[in-house]
C-alpha cells in the first residue's frame, strides 16, 4: 500500500495528485483521506459525483473533463516547473448542485455539528435529530430491532458501467420497517446548507448473537417525506452476546447542498443487498443511548 510509503514521500516532497468518487461501490474514497492528511508535500484532492472512475471516465476517451484539466495543470507545475496551481488544495464538486467547493484541509478535520439521537415516538415511531449543544441530558433510551430483515434503506445498485451520471437512492421515509430499522428525521432547514465531509455515528449497540453488523444511512429529505441517499457507512462488531459496547459507524464522505426545507433523516438497519453483512437471522439488535454516554450524529456543516 502507498500507505506504508508515507515517510519516504515526505522525505523526498513528492507531489501528490488524489481523485475519487463519492459513491465508489469498489474502493471507499474515505481510505484516501488518512493518506492525504499524513503527506506533507505538495498535495491536491478531488472528490467527485459517481461510482468507480465516473469523474475519470471522460478523459480516457478524449473528452475534456473538470478532472483531466485538473491532471493537466498538476503535470505543468510538477513535472515541467509551471506556474503555481490556483485554488486550494482540496476541491469538493457538490453532489447535488455541481459547485465546487474548495477547503484548505479535508473539512472532516473541522468541528462537526453533533445531533443527539433522542428516542422514538409517534406512529411510525421516529426519533429525533437535535442540536446536542445546550439541550438537556439526554435521560436515556434503548430500542430492538430483528437482525438480518432488510428495509427499504439500501446503499442501491452499482453504477460502475452505467452511461448516464450517478442515481442516488430514494426511498420513502416513513415506509422503513420500524421493527427491521430505526429512524430519526431532524427538523427542515432554514436556508440551503451545505455537507461536506465524513458523517459519523456513535450509538451504543447489543445483539443477542457474536456479530452484528449495522448499515447507518443519512437522507436529504424533501417536503413530500421521499429521502434521497446522501452518504452511508457500515460496521460490523463481535463480542459476547448481551454485552453492550460502543458503534461507531464512519460514513462515506460527500459533499451536498440541502435546500431549505428539507431536512435530515438517518436509518440504521442490520443488512444490506450490497454487503456480505454479518448479522444473524433471528437474532436480535439493541441499540442505545445514555446521559453519560449520547448517541449521536456528527455532520460536516460548511
Amino acid at each position: 500500500s502507498p500507505a506504508a510509503g508515507v515517510a519516504t514521500l515526505n522525505k523526498n516532497k513528492t507531489a501528490v495528485f488524489l481523485a475519487s468518487t463519492y459513491q465508489d461501490s469498489l474502493v471507499p474514497p474515505g481510505n484516501l483521506i488518512g493518506f492525504y492528511d499524513k503527506l506533507t508535500g505538495p498535495k491536491h484532492l478531488e472528490f467527485a459525483p459517481g461510482d468507480h472512475g465516473a469523474s475519470a471516465l471522460a478523459g480516457l476517451y478524449g473528452q475534456r473533463s473538470a478532472l483531466w484539466i485538473s491532471v493537466g495543470k498538476w503535470v505543468a507545475r510538477y513535472i515541467n516547473n509551471g506556474t503555481e496551481i490556483a485554488g486550494k488544495p482540496v476541491q469538493l464538486t457538490d453532489a447535488s448542485t455541481g459547485t465546487v467547493h474548495g477547503y484548505g484541509e479535508f473539512p472532516s478535520a473541522a468541528k462537526p455539528d453533533t445531533l443527539r439521537l433522542g428516542a422514538a415516538s409517534g406512529t411510525p415511531a421516529t426519533g429525533t435529530l437535535a442540536d446536542a449543544l445546550g439541550s438537556p441530558a439526554d435521560p436515556g433510551w434503548a430500542q430492538s430491532i430483528a437482525a438480518g430483515t432488510p428495509t427499504i434503506a439500501d446503499a442501491g445498485p452499482q453504477q460502475v458501467s452505467i452511461g448516464a451520471g450517478y442515481r442516488p437512492p430514494t426511498a420513502p421515509i416513513a415506509d422503513v420497517s420500524r421493527s427491521a430499522g430505526l429512524v430519526w428525521s431532524g427538523t427542515p432547514v432554514v436556508s440551503a446548507t451545505v455537507i461536506s465531509g465524513e458523517p459519523r455515528v456513535h450509538v451504543g449497540e447489543s445483539s443477542t448473537a457474536a456479530n452484528a453488523s449495522l448499515f447507518a444511512y443519512l437522507y436529504d429529505v424533501d417536503a413530500g417525506g421521499t429521502g434521497t441517499l446522501l452518504s452511508y457507512g457500515t460496521r460490523t462488531l463481535t463480542g459476547t452476546p448481551g454485552v453492550a459496547q460502543a458503534a461507531n459507524i464512519e460514513l462515506d464522505p460527500i459533499s451536498w447542498t440541502v435546500p431549505a426545507g428539507h431536512h435530515l433523516s438517518l436509518v440504521i438497519d442490520s443488512v444490506d443487498a450490497r454487503y456480505l453483512g454479518r448479522s444473524v437471522p433471528g437474532s436480535t439488535i439493541t441499540l442505545s443511548s445514555s446521559a453519560s454516554d449520547p448517541a449521536t450524529l456528527s455532520v460536516p456543516v460548511g
